[in-house]
């Protein structure tokens, strides 16, 4: 279970875009904004993987404002990508315009997700699952939204 979950919050941290070193003065702005939000989230999804495993210690507080800092970003989701913009840096499918509705409703779901684990993560036990979780619906959006 340890080792799937690794795994799992891995590819999520490295699809979120943290890796990426751009330029601002370069970048759309609206894109630089989505991109930003994007790895804020996978910045934040670190720190839960990091507990999960046992890299850090559990700290409630932590994780609650580590899931804030998600369940916010997730809202703001949609209204980022509403306008058609992109930039060769961009990582956004095309598919997002296309299908916006399911998009929207997809952020909509990673917010929730979100949400419910921000009222219910008491303890390092339930983080794992919690994780996997909110990692799936990542996973979602961007199996279908990122290229």
């Amino acid at each position: 279970m340890r080792i799937l979950l690794t795994v799992s919050v891995t590819i999520i941290w490295l699809s979120s875009g943290i890796s990426i070193a751009v330029s601002a003065s370069s970048l759309n702005p609206i894109v630089k904004a989505r991109m930003d939000a994007m790895k804020e989230i996978g910045a934040n999804f670190k720190i839960l993987g990091m507990v999960s495993r046992g890299r850090a210690e559990f700290s409630l507080p932590e994780i609650h404002s580590a899931l804030k800092v998600i369940e916010n970003l997730a809202s703001s989701t949609p209204s980022l990508f509403k306008t058609y913009q992109t930039d060769d840096l961009s990582e956004a499918g095309t598919e997002i315009w296309d299908t916006y509705d399911d998009f929207r409703n997809k952020a909509v779901n990673f917010r929730n997700v979100a949400s419910e684990l921000l009222l219910s993560i008491k303890n390092e036990d339930e983080l794992g699952d919690g994780l996997m979780k909110l990692g799936a619906t990542c996973k979602a959006c961007h199996g279908k939204y990122r290229n």
